[in-house]
């Protein structure tokens, strides 16, 4: 499995672009302070496409970029993707 990082370290590696998290620590509820990424990717779609695919779980999905670089952005459901409980 790949190695913890820092939210820094996300950003970073995968810079404007969605990030399925797991072993996440917060600094306060909802901001992150690292984690492990299990998928990467542009879209949220793709994200959850890889995950799927792979068999691998998420306990997070969030953006790395700013709000401006999803413009465009659609709401929707993400179904059947398996998730820590």
């Amino acid at each position: 499995m790949a190695k913890k990082m820092t939210w820094e370290e996300i950003q970073k590696q995968y810079p404007d672009q969605w990030v399925s998290l797991v072993d996440v620590d917060y600094i306060s509820e909802g901001i992150v302070k690292s984690g492990i990424v299990t998928a990467a990717g542009s879209d949220l779609k793709i994200v959850v496409q890889q995950l799927k695919e792979k068999n691998l779980q998420s306990d997070r999905f969030t953006y790395t970029g700013s709000i401006k670089h999803f413009f465009g952005f659609a709401e929707w459901t993400i179904t059947d993707v398996p998730t820590h409980q």
